[in-house]
């Protein structure tokens, strides 16, 4: 089954509130067991919709003493 940009974005939103369960336009509604299995599966979809994965960007501060 094809996956759609709108079950992306349900499930990214349902990630981002740490619900485990999702209502689709459909009428479904889906409960994963964990927030690992919902963001393996936005990986699957994200890859066969061929968009690319956010890259997180971390910066670490520096402090250095004296001159």
């Amino acid at each position: 089954m094809p996956y759609t940009l709108d079950q992306v974005q349900k499930l990214e939103a349902a990630i981002a509130l740490g619900a485990l369960s999702v209502r689709y336009a459909t009428g479904d509604t889906i409960t994963y067991r964990s927030i690992e299995d919902m963001e393996r599966i936005l990986a699957k979809m994200k890859a066969e919709l061929g968009l690319r994965p956010r890259r997180n960007n971390v910066a670490y501060a520096a402090w250095r003493r004296g001159c």
